[in-house]
């Protein structure tokens, strides 16, 4: 985990997005089709309430990130320290082995949500 989000943290300070496959490629296939699928309950979410999938809520491209730690938790977790614009911030990432690599199974924030949490809520699934 440590090596993805330095790379993805260093991609959004540069502001050079990933092609939309080398992104979903990152996920397990139960949670990507579940990011890919139709979203009508996108329009009910709140105005300016935007999720970054590595980082969390409302950071905005620019909106500088720095890695501090990436550390083993409970459960198989790992458990990324950044320091984000508002302060510091605690993602728990949940890795899964998938044909024989790692991906992500799902990321928690300290809002309590989680990324799969948030697309059954836009999906309706």
């Amino acid at each position: 985990m440590r090596d993805l989000y330095l790379r993805e943290i260093e991609m959004h300070n540069r502001r050079a997005p990933t092609s939309a496959a080398a992104f979903f490629a990152l996920f397990a296939r139960d949670l990507r089709e579940l990011m890919q699928a139709p979203r009508p309950g996108l329009a009910r979410e709140p105005i300016g309430h935007i999720l970054h999938a590595f980082f969390g809520w409302g950071i905005l491209p620019g909106r500088q990130v720095k890695f501090v730690q990436a550390v083993a938790a409970d459960g198989g977790q790992v458990r990324v320290d950044l320091e984000a614009p508002a302060g510091a911030r605690q993602i728990m990432v949940r890795p899964v082995r998938e044909n024989g690599l790692w991906k992500i199974a799902d990321i928690s924030y300290e809002s309590g949500d989680s990324l799969r949490a948030y697309y059954r809520r836009v999906t309706g699934r």
